[in-house]
């Protein structure tokens, strides 16, 4: 709570990546050199007592590790925010394609060296951090994890921080801010930030476990912010065009004109990506709300 509330009265985007890209990319290599250096000790010293399994024995466990796999790529949330501090806003695209090679990039990492140390026993943990010895590898990945969580957090919730300014009237720039002054509204805005905060940590903290919390989380945010407000905004954009601009250069810029077999084919290929996604993510939340079983190696391993 301490180290998530003056983050995140931060006021920009712009100095929140000033801190992502610092004391963040820092924290996930060292993330990234306890886990792997962990899971292989872990593999070169228990490898002949540990379990793999490459086939999954219920497809619709597929669905839900999905959903949860692609929650870290849930950046639509912010990628409106990020881009308006941009100094270049035109290179936002190439930003977050790069950015989405690199998260791939670091969970392929991630995973190969976990899996390899404690394979299917890893489903006995709500992370790999419980499963790791609390020797100088496991407090290094900790206290990683723990910095990196923040920044990440600061990242998500910044948006919403904006949006309850707007809200109160309180953005920069607007006519009670003035009124007020700098100090008056910096601690106005700060304690607005300071609630929202409070409002999360209390989810986290009713939740009992931290898987359940991010399979949730992730069946619920995934639909919406990934595969349901981009393309419906897309769409209406494109239709807002249309009516302003007709059929001409800005419309091909913006998939096409209406009625050629190019808009078409996005459209349909739009809204089955949307029906999907629903699908997917009513199988996920049943299957968090409904876990399986838990396997017979956990009952041995808390032995």
């Amino acid at each position: 709570m301490f180290i998530l509330l003056p983050v995140n009265w931060l006021k920009t985007m712009r100095e929140i990546g000033y801190i992502s890209s610092t004391i963040g990319v820092v924290s996930i290599i060292t993330t990234i050199i306890g886990l792997c250096v962990a899971g292989f000790v872990e593999f070169g010293q228990n490898h002949d007592n540990v379990d793999y399994e490459l086939a999954v024995p219920d497809p619709l466990t597929l669905i839900g590790a999905y959903t949860t796999f692609s929650f870290c790529f849930s950046v639509t949330c912010g990628t409106t925010t990020v881009t308006h501090d941009m100094k270049n806003p035109a290179h936002g695209p190439v930003v977050f394609l790069w950015a989405c090679v690199v998260l791939f990039a670091v969970y392929l990492v991630v995973t190969v060296p976990s899996y390899l140390g404690w394979g299917q026993a890893l489903l006995c943990y709500d992370n790999v951090s419980d499963a790791m010895n609390k020797d100088v590898w496991g407090y290094i990945s900790f206290v990683s994890i723990v910095v990196l969580c923040a920044t990440h957090y600061a990242v998500v919730l910044h948006p919403s921080c904006r949006a309850i300014e707007v809200l109160f009237g309180l953005e920069e720039g607007s006519v009670r801010a003035e009124k007020w002054g700098y100090w008056p509204t910096l601690f106005a805005t700060s304690g607005l930030r300071s609630i929202l905060v409070v409002l999360t940590a209390i989810v986290a903290i009713t939740v009992p476990k931290f898987s359940f919390l991010v399979d949730l989380n992730s069946a619920i945010t995934y639909c919406l912010l990934q595969m349901i407000f981009p393309p419906v905004f897309y769409m209406r954009l494109r239709y807002m065009a249309h009516k302003e601009f007709g059929d001409g250069e800005v419309m091909d810029r913006c998939g096409g004109a209406f009625g050629t077999w190019k808009s078409r084919a996005q459209t349909i290929v739009l809204i089955c990506l949307m029906t999907l996604s629903v699908v997917a993510s009513g199988i996920t939340i049943y299957k968090t709300v409904t876990p399986a079983a838990v396997p017979e190696m956990c009952s041995l391993i808390e032995q």
